[in-house]
């Protein structure tokens, strides 16, 4: 009889076990799923506050902070705010009004490109830095430990001409902005463009320390750096380095930017031209990125986008410029 139970028992015990780990399987992954966050903070500026679901309480939102479904947020006159969806959809509120992160995860669309996602990530990582800089308390000084010197450069001095943008780069366009500093004394510049044997393909004598050509006029050949220089009264910069490329790259770079666009959208201005900026300077296409940059600067005038915009300009050796970038 005993013996008859004890097996009717070892029968239903798998399976009540079984029912018994669903059901804890279950109550533990809604729970895993209500505490994944929707969005992570990705930059601020102005009042920006956040009620947790639980609360009671407005709290102000913080840089690197998660918000999740069923928070509220609130954003005040003025003020800004720029998420990341976990999906990679970058997402950014300038309007004043109150707001449920799930509305808001509604709109964020959940399928991106390798490439998009690539330099969105690369873009959350830039910003998490700067905002170290920044925490760091004299955020200029951290800067000018990254590579600004603390003085100015003694431009024109020493027989020499420093070049500004685009300096050493890469061109997917039919014109391109030749830049450079004033050399003391000098009144009028020769700009020369020469290729890899040192054969002048232009040069025009200026007024002033930019010149705009049409290099596509020029005939030059894919793949193949020209150098261009700017001399004055026995004055020179250094040779540096025009590189076209070739048709298919071309292409591929223009076929990324706008998947980056679509996927990214244009409400997201500020966080597009940053993604932008980001993979132009990764193809070292340096005025290019330096444009996303500025038009950044423009839509929101952000300390992290400055610190962002400023280490740029320091790979470039651009020290004086980033140096007036952070001390605006």
């Amino acid at each position: 009889m005993l013996k008859g139970y004890i097996l009717e028992f070892v029968k239903i015990k798998p399976t009540l076990i079984f029912c018994l780990f669903l059901t804890v399987l279950l109550a533990n992954s809604s729970l895993v799923l209500a505490n994944n966050p929707e969005f992570n903070v990705v930059t601020l500026k102005g009042e920006t506050q956040v009620k947790r679901a639980n609360g009671k309480d407005w709290e102000n939102i913080r840089s690197g902070d998660k918000l999740f479904a069923d928070d509220q947020v609130k954003i005040g006159n003025g003020a800004y705010l720029a998420l990341l969806h976990s999906s990679g959809s970058p997402l950014e509120i300038s309007k004043s009004g109150n707001y449920t992160v799930k509305k808001l995860a509604s709109q964020a669309t959940t399928q991106k490109s390798d490439v998009t996602k690539k330099f969105t990530k690369y873009l959350v990582e830039e910003l998490k830095g700067s905002d170290d800089v920044l925490a760091s308390g004299d955020y200029r000084k951290k800067m000018k430990n990254l590579g600004a010197v603390e003085r100015a450069m003694d431009k024109g001095s020493d027989g020499k001409i420093f070049g500004n943008l685009p300096l050493n780069t890469y061109s997917i366009d039919n014109t391109v902005d030749f830049t450079w500093y004033a050399a003391d004394g000098a009144t009028e510049y020769k700009f020369n463009i020469k290729d890899s044997d040192g054969k002048v393909v232009f040069d025009k004598n200026v007024n002033s320390t930019s010149i705009q050509v049409n290099t596509s006029a020029l005939n030059l050949k894919s793949d193949e750096c020209y150098f261009w220089n700017v001399t004055s009264n026995g004055k020179a910069s250094e040779d540096y380095c025009l590189y076209n490329f070739n048709t298919t790259e071309t292409a591929t770079i223009n076929n990324d930017l706008k998947t980056i666009e679509e996927e990214i959208g244009a409400d997201n201005e500020a966080i597009l031209s940053l993604v932008k900026a980001s993979y132009y300077a990764d193809k070292n296409i340096n005025a290019k990125a330096n444009e996303e940059f500025k038009r950044a600067l423009t839509i929101s005038d952000n300390p992290s986008y400055r610190v962002i915009y400023a280490k740029f300009l320091l790979k470039l050796g651009l020290n004086q410029e980033a140096e007036k970038l952070i001390n605006n």
